[in-house]
């Protein structure tokens, strides 16, 4: 498993989705999806398909059977934390922010399941952007081989 994605996995919750959102499933690991990180981070949707699992969910927004992004959701018991949000770069596909989408997505689902925040550990480059969608920075910064930086950052479920 990932490094990234490593640590204590808690029992499914269910999760009814509806489209264009689900659950990646194992008819996607054929499919085109280029973004900026597969180059360096080596994950593709093969590998998101293998960890699907337990307290890890992989969720995509599709498009004509197209995959435009994925989320990874880890469920700690007391929220979500957002473990990966990825956006395909494939220049056939329609530009929807299908990645935004994703992250509303998991805010709902922290709802839904009476989760007080939402967590991710942001890279650089993307602190600002998430400071758009109300995410606050903490003061945990961690170093990742495969990312470098990252700032950890919340967001109130309420």
């Amino acid at each position: 498993m990932h490094p990234i994605l490593v640590d204590k996995l808690m029992d499914r919750k269910i999760i009814s989705l509806q489209p264009p959102f689900r659950f990646i499933n194992k008819n996607d690991s054929n499919k085109k999806f280029q973004n900026e990180f597969s180059n360096f981070n080596k994950i593709d949707l093969a590998y998101l398909i293998q960890i699907n699992e337990k307290g890890l969910y992989v969720i995509v927004r599709e498009f004509n059977d197209d995959i435009l992004a994925f989320i990874v959701l880890k469920d700690w018991g007391t929220h979500f934390e957002i473990k990966l949000v990825e956006r395909n770069r494939d220049p056939s596909l329609p530009v929807i922010k299908a990645g935004a989408e994703l992250i509303i997505l998991a805010e709902d689902l922290s709802r839904q399941f009476n989760y007080k925040k939402l967590v991710l550990y942001s890279v650089e480059n993307r602190i600002s952007y998430y400071r758009k969608l109300g995410y606050v920075e903490k003061e945990i910064k961690v170093t990742d081989p495969v990312y470098g930086t990252l700032t950890k950052m919340e967001k109130k479920a309420a």
